[in-house]
């Protein structure tokens, strides 16, 4: 029910003019952060009451594993009468609509089928990290989490900073446990979703911030030592693992809390699109799971385009709605990036279609 609203910044005056004129790397990206502006947006928002979208959803209509293949998920289309003529080959409807509009059960493999010819298909290619650590405090042994957000440092591009050799790091987070308070240290205790032993990298959260389950924590992780010298000095040669590395080992991937089971490796690979690729997410871009490389060969094959912008998911999509007005909700930003030569593609599409 919580989905991330925000502003996009951009080039503005001189700066924009400066902008069209230079010739465009295609390599460089505009880095945007999705921010909220409630104060300046509260007018647009209506005041809608969750109540109103109270609803039974038995347990048993909850997917909690993925259609295998991917594309064969159900799909419903609702045409309405007008346009009817442009879809010949639908099967019989299954509902018909008190103002002339008829419903379909489909597949997901059927959205070729729908979309116009030379179609514009925008991806996000983020990709979701192993961001749930189960945790143990280090002075009582208590059970705790920390689910990793957004990183603050070495840096605030989550790639990069998955990719920090430094064996510490700063990052925004979420905390589950009881009696956890700032300086208290939590130290990973599990298995992570590859099925490693977490025996092989040890990582201790150190709370420096808290406001209820948000916290800001600094991580330290270091490979675990070997009782055979050799091997000791083989492993300080290496220095600390990649952060994305040390995730996969002692980190789970971050199901839906609908889902009521434990991430294993299928999630891995499953609870990806087809075309992620930069990590960073801490939940799927769902919009983008059903697509397979068969539906994307056969967009091509009609003439549709497709372009790359990365958005990472964050922690909006777990948040409940706990105020009763949606507009005195706090939403959660998150990161957005778009490649220029994206931005030329859009633009030149447009131009041509203008």
């Amino acid at each position: 029910m919580a989905q991330e609203r925000g502003r996009r910044s951009g080039p503005q005056g001189k700066e924009e003019e400066e902008w069209q004129k230079q010739e465009l790397n295609p390599q460089s990206v505009v880095d945007v952060e999705v921010m909220e502006e409630q104060e300046a947006e509260s007018e647009f928002v209506p005041h809608v009451h969750v109540d109103d979208f109270d609803y039974e959803l038995p347990s048993e209509r909850i997917a909690v594993r993925p259609c295998n293949p991917r594309d064969h998920s159900r799909l419903l289309l609702c045409v309405g009468q007008e346009l009817l003529p442009r879809f010949p080959n639908l099967p019989p409807s299954s509902l018909l609509v008190g103002d002339g509009s008829q419903v379909f059960d489909l597949q997901f493999i059927d959205v070729p089928d729908l979309l116009p010819s030379n179609s514009l298909l925008l991806l996000n290619d983020s990709k979701v990290i192993a961001a749930r650590i189960p945790c143990s405090k280090k002075d009582t042994g208590g059970k705790s989490e920390v689910f990793l957000l957004s990183p603050l440092m070495p840096s605030r591009d989550p790639p990069e900073a998955l990719r920090a050799r430094s064996g510490e790091a700063v990052w925004k987070a979420m905390i589950r446990g009881r009696r956890i308070d700032v300086g208290d240290l939590l130290v990973s205790q599990s298995m992570g979703t590859d099925g490693s032993s977490c025996a092989q990298v040890r990582v201790e959260a150190e709370v420096l911030e808290r406001d209820g389950a948000d916290a800001v924590v600094r991580l330290s992780w270091t490979r675990a030592g070997s009782a055979d010298p050799e091997q000791q000095e083989q492993q300080e040669d290496l220095g600390a693992p990649l952060l994305h590395e040390v995730l996969k080992q002692v980190g789970r991937v971050p199901l839906p809390p609908y889902i009521k089971r434990e991430a294993d490796r299928e999630d891995l690979v499953t609870y990806q699109t087809s075309h992620a690729q930069h990590e960073g997410s801490v939940a799927a871009p769902t919009a983008g799971l059903h697509f397979s490389e068969r539906v994307m060969q056969r967009l091509l094959d009609k003439g549709t385009e497709s372009l790359p912008v990365t958005l990472h998911v964050g922690a909006g999509t777990f948040k409940p709605v706990e105020a009763n007005d949606v507009a005195e909700h706090e939403m959660h930003h998150e990161r957005i990036i778009v490649n220029v030569s994206t931005l030329k593609g859009i633009m030149q599409v447009s131009s041509s279609r203008s």
